[in-house]
């Protein structure tokens, strides 16, 4: 496929895929009549089409959303890897088929996990630098990036009943059962006092992942990865699961984030009023895919939930 629609000779490829997202990722490596081209081949299941599922629509994925999300980054500016092929599924091969650049670099989340004191805030105030520009692409909606229109549920109803569903599904451990009851009046408290956000903003699910290089003057982006990720949401649920994805604690990001993130664009007022709300909606995501042979996540994951749980009077 790497050689029919690129061309060149493949020489390499490793296999680097997901785990139970169904998706297929190779590093490939190509020696084209330019010399050597380092690719990235994604391989993406055709899912049906199905925008009622809300847990995917508030932190999942969307193949078919790709090309609109790459057009719409590009025209940022926002620093991409070259797309060099986009097919659609067809009968031969039912996958969303992309090949790009394989950026260099390591990214974010590992990197950010190795460095410490300024090296770590230079780090951090350049995520927050790209993520607040990447912020700057809004509309009056949420959802992906091809919608064109909105859904007939609004996005605070959509979150909800989809926070209703990762809860059900994470209370198959006894371990965070035990906070059922807490949790469902930490939902309706925030429910209640609830204010839609000021603007939907372009996002990866994750608030931001790209692959940082090393140069002469410091660290730099080389690209945003994992396009298909990518949707207008709600500024303050990137914003919360980008920091619970950096470091689970008391200690998120540095200072120099915030900084750099507000010279770009504003924020919410209410930011941290509903961080919690939105970071607890990660974690009981995360602890609902979490096997029962991982007593040790699960019990890290349960301590960090009730943190974020309100107490009663």
């Amino acid at each position: 496929m790497v050689e029919t629609y690129v061309g060149g000779t493949v020489e390499r490829i490793v296999d680097r895929s997901p785990g139970f997202s169904g998706s297929f990722v190779y590093a490939v490596d190509v020696l084209a009549p330019t010399g050597n081209m380092p690719c990235i081949v994604k391989l993406i299941p055709d899912w049906p089409d199905d925008d009622e599922d809300v847990t995917n629509r508030v932190y999942g994925s969307r193949a078919a959303s790709f090309p609109a999300a790459y057009s719409l980054l590009q025209q940022a500016a926002i620093p991409l890897s070259q797309l060099y092929t986009a097919l659609a599924p067809q009968p031969e091969l039912p996958f969303h088929f992309y090949v790009m650049e394989r950026l260099p670099g390591n990214d974010v989340q590992n990197l950010r996990a190795r460095l410490s004191g300024l090296s770590r805030a230079h780090l951090d105030a350049l995520v927050g630098h790209h993520l607040g520009a990447i912020h700057n692409v809004t509309r009056s909606f949420d959802g992906w990036a091809d919608w064109t229109s909105p859904s007939s549920l609004n996005w605070r109803d959509a979150f909800f009943a989809a926070l209703d569903t990762v809860l059900e599904r994470a209370c198959v451990h006894a371990e965070i059962f035990q906070h059922h009851q807490q949790l469902v009046q930490t939902f309706d408290h925030y429910a209640a006092i609830w204010v839609d956000p000021s603007r939907f903003v372009l996002s990866h699910g994750d608030g931001f992942q790209g692959m940082f290089v090393q140069t002469v003057n410091g660290w730099e982006l080389s690209g945003v990865i994992d396009m298909e990720d990518y949707r207008f949401t709600d500024q303050r649920f990137a914003l919360a699961v980008y920091e619970v994805e950096m470091k689970i604690g008391p200690v998120l990001l540095h200072d120099s984030f915030w900084t750099a993130y507000l010279k770009q664009t504003t924020l919410d007022t209410n930011y941290s009023q509903f961080q919690p709300l939105f970071q607890l909606y990660v974690l009981l995501d995360w602890l609902g895919n979490i096997s029962s042979t991982q007593p040790d996540n699960i019990a890290k994951l349960t301590r960090e939930i009730a943190l974020r749980c309100l107490t009663s009077e």
